[in-house]
């Protein structure tokens, strides 16, 4: 599967990737917070061709709805949803 690049070139999810990603967001929370499960969850939802913008919306719109197995998974979808908007 493919995403766009915000240089608009096409490169092949990587989940290690993601999944490195979201730990750096996830700094200084909870070790019930497991990014790998994260990363796995927000693969399953994409599409071909999504954007990198629309992956890290779908990130952050998954992690919130773990948020209900722990609340430290809102605060990793705000910072997920503020890295996006830098």
């Amino acid at each position: 599967m493919f995403i766009i690049k915000r240089n608009l070139s096409k490169e092949q999810i990587n989940i290690n990737k993601l999944t490195a990603s979201i730990e750096k967001s996830s700094y200084g929370l909870s070790s019930m917070i497991v990014p790998a499960e994260l990363a796995t969850k927000v693969v399953n939802g994409l599409y071909e061709g999504a954007t990198t913008t629309e992956l890290n919306n779908l990130s952050a719109e998954t992690a919130i709805s773990l948020s209900t197995k722990h609340p430290e998974y809102a605060l990793l979808a705000s910072r997920i949803a503020i890295a996006n908007l830098h």
